[in-house]
């Protein structure tokens, strides 16, 4: 992810550090894992083997674009440390 212009490293760790932020990841991590609880639970069953395919293919799209938000941020949470830590190497 790349952060705006208008925001440095230390911007983006604010917000990503703060309380209201790590809730809202918890909360689309939790909802990533009831998603996959319920592919376990069968719940993804459908009345015919093409609803079934199509109910399974939603289920993991879903799993997919939580994941690639959960792990975009993470990933640019570490990128911005490391910036910081550089920067602060170079001072």
């Amino acid at each position: 992810m790349k952060m705006p212009e208008d925001y440095g490293p230390e911007d983006f760790l604010q917000w990503y550090r703060s309380a209201l932020t790590q809730a809202f990841l918890r909360s689309l991590d939790e909802d990533r894992l009831e998603i996959m609880q319920a592919w376990a639970r069968q719940q993804f069953v459908g009345d015919n083997a093409d609803q079934t395919v199509h109910l399974n293919n939603q289920a993991l799209a879903q799993v997919k674009t939580l994941d690639a938000i959960i792990d975009n941020l993470d990933e640019t949470a570490e990128n911005a440390a490391r910036a910081i830590t550089e920067k602060g190497k170079k001072a």
